[in-house]
C-alpha cells in the first residue's frame, strides 16, 4: 500500500514560542508544518506551498488575517482552501467576522493543543469545522 503524503498545514502565528509549539503537535500528528509570522509572508508561502490547510491568527503585526482570509476566498484558484482562524481577544463578534470572510473555523487561545490537532484532523477530512465563540 503506497504511503500518502503528509498534509501541508501553513501556520501563520507571529508568537514564535506558540508558532513553535502548534508546528511540534501538528509534526507529531503526522503533517508537514511551515511557518509564517506575518501576513505578507503567509502571502508568499501560500503561493509557494498551496497548503492544505491555512492556520491563521486574527491578529498580525502587519494585517488583520480576517482580511487575509477574505483575499484568500476572493481568489478563485485559493477560494477552496481550509482556513482555520484563531484569537486570543474573545471578542465575540469574532466568530460572525470569521464567517463572514468564509473562515471554516475559529478557535480561542490558550486552546489546548491536543483539541487543536483534532480540530485540524477533523477539518482536512471533513471540510468543514463549527466556528465555536
Amino acid at each position: 500500500m503506497p504511503k500518502t503524503l503528509p498534509k501541508q498545514v501553513l501556520v501563520v502565528e507571529d508568537q514564535e514560542n506558540i508558532a513553535i509549539a502548534i508546528a511540534h503537535v501538528l509534526t507529531r500528528g503526522g503533517h508537514a508544518a511551515r511557518l509564517a509570522a506575518t501576513g505578507a509572508a503567509a502571502q508568499d508561502a501560500i503561493a509557494l506551498l498551496c497548503p492544505d490547510l491555512v492556520l491563521l491568527d486574527v491578529m498580525l503585526p502587519d494585517m488583520c488575517g480576517f482580511d487575509l482570509c477574505a483575499d484568500l476566498r476572493r481568489n478563485p484558484a485559493l477560494a477552496g482552501m481550509p482556513v482555520l482562524m484563531m484569537t486570543a481577544r474573545g471578542d465575540p463578534a469574532d466568530a460572525a467576522t470569521a464567517r463572514a470572510v468564509g473562515a471554516n473555523g475559529l478557535i480561542l487561545k490558550p486552546f489546548d493543543l491536543a483539541t487543536l490537532r483534532s480540530d485540524v484532523d477533523r477539518l482536512l477530512r471533513a471540510g468543514t469545522l463549527a466556528i465555536r465563540a
